[in-house]
């Protein structure tokens, strides 16, 4: 994608996209690592206006002296082929980790390095503080402040962005978080309500709170209802007098300072109905600055950190009252109410259909049956060639089944001896030998070479009947050859 800046063409690599919502998409700017493109789905000519205003009064960046984006600024235009503004360029930020991540205390443990600890919080609330008052002090409004638009640093640096949703002049913010947005705006159309500054440091209250005090929202508690907007609403703030109790394991508002006390008191309590009485952005920032210093780790756990008007580590004292909880528990769970004890459970029988009786005798009777028969199956089975019968495409295009026997192989079978054979074999001489001695004189007998040989001589009529050779070996041997 290419598109037209101030200082010429740039190109956009649409492969590497870095971002996506509802108005718009974020683009890697192809050479040039240091700037993204942001480039809105349905640009407006109200947008282009607004943004030329933004690009002629930027704010004063307060981490610009250490090289710092505290402000996503826009720093330039993007124009189509027709001269229409279409997105913008802003600096490119890498290495982040979105705010809920740092507030949350889980995912916190689990992403950002080891040593972000308790300090690291404090200093990223004072940072943020700082950025919101820098804009304030060019006289204009956020209007939507909220954790998805706050980007943290390792090194508790932080970033506001999405800018081109700032109130600037007369082009009013058109978006709103309900749980960042302040009582006396609530249900309004945004769409034609200005916004305030007063509305703003409602919503730093709320993300530096989040911050100090382990994720949980200043709203949030025991009892109806359970939405944060209408708690908002109503003024349900566990620390104004006589609000309800705060969730189960969140910090006490003692934990914090007097001075950081006060303030969340004039944020939540006081401020409810006196937005005035909110405290500024340049209040946090020089009070959460000044606090550091009390700041003491904990000797016990080193990823705790107390202030100093507290003699143990409220952190500790927690952990220990929980478990002193759960121990409790633990003991009492002999004398509780008994459980509930389910029976195993019951075969569960299909509606409609009942297993004959006679089932399982049949079935029991085939299994003895293909057992005892296994022997004949295995002999049968090898006659058929499997393979063959897989389907076949036929000459009409057609699968066909073909069933061919398979010819057994051939194997060498043993040849049987005949009785004459066996005769020679044990007694040493053919059985006719004697025979052919037997059938003459004894003066005229001759040798068994010269009888065979006479013998051989003789035509069929002029031999006489001879016995077989089993006949032969039976009569001298006694018994039978076989």
């Amino acid at each position: 994608m290419r598109l037209n800046s101030s200082t010429g063409q740039i190109a956009l690599d649409t492969n590497q996209m870095l971002g996506s919502g509802g108005e718009a998409k974020v683009y890697q700017v192809k050479g040039n690592r240091r700037l993204v493109a942001k480039v809105y789905h349905q640009p407006t000519t109200e947008r282009g206006e607004k943004l030329r205003a933004m690009l002629s009064h930027p704010p004063a960046d307060p981490g610009a002296s250490q090289g710092r984006v505290s402000i996503a600024w826009p720093v330039d235009v993007l124009t189509d082929a027709s001269g229409a503004v279409v997105g913008y360029l802003m600096p490119a930020l890498r290495g982040t980790y979105p705010f809920s991540v740092v507030y949350h205390p889980g995912a916190r443990r689990q992403s950002l390095p080891a040593g972000f600890d308790y300090r690291y919080l404090l200093r990223t609330a004072h940072n943020l503080s700082a950025a919101v008052a820098a804009i304030h002090d060019m006289g204009y409004v956020i209007g939507d402040l909220n954790d998805c638009n706050i980007l943290v640093q390792p090194d508790a640096t932080v970033t506001i962005i999405d800018c081109d949703s700032f109130q600037v002049g007369p082009y009013l913010c058109l978006v709103g978080r309900p749980e960042f947005t302040a009582p006396e705006v609530a249900g309004m159309n945004l769409s034609v309500t200005g916004r305030t500054f007063e509305q703003d440091r409602f919503a730093l209250a709320v993300l530096v709170y989040q911050l100090l005090m382990s994720g949980y929202h200043p709203y949030a508690g025991v009892g109806e209802p359970g939405a944060i907007a209408e708690r908002i609403n109503a003024g349900l703030c566990p620390h104004a007098s006589g609000g309800p109790k705060p969730p189960r394991g969140a910090p006490m508002l003692d934990w914090l300072p007097t001075p950081l006390q006060k303030l969340v008191r004039g944020a939540f309590v006081d401020g409810h109905k006196l937005p005035s009485a909110r405290p500024s952005a340049k209040d946090w920032s020089d009070q959460l600055l000044q606090v550091e210093k009390d700041l003491i780790g904990c000797r016990r756990n080193g990823s705790h950190a107390h202030f100093s008007h507290h003699a143990k580590c409220p952190a500790c004292q927690a952990e220990t009252a929980r478990k002193k909880a759960r121990k409790q528990a633990g003991g009492a769970a002999a004398h509780a109410t008994p459980a509930q004890r389910p029976m195993p459970g019951v075969r569960r029988i299909v509606p409609g259909f009942v297993w004959p009786r006679w089932t399982t005798p049949i079935v029991l009777l085939s299994v003895m049956l293909l057992a005892y028969n296994w022997s004949n199956l295995k002999r049968l089975s090898g006659q058929w060639d499997l393979h063959a019968m897989l389907p076949q495409q036929g000459g009409n295009g057609v699968a066909t089944y073909l069933m061919e026997p398979r010819i057994p192989e051939k194997h060498e079978t043993r040849k049987l001896e005949s009785g004459s054979d066996i005769y020679r074999r044990l007694i040493g001489f053919s059985p006719y030998e004697p025979l052919a001695r037997n059938l003459l004189p004894t003066e005229q007998r001759i040798s068994p070479d010269e009888a065979q040989a006479e013998y051989g001589r003789a035509t069929k009529q002029d031999q006489p009947e001879l016995e077989t050779g089993s006949e032969i070996y039976r009569k001298y041997i006694g018994t039978d050859p076989y």
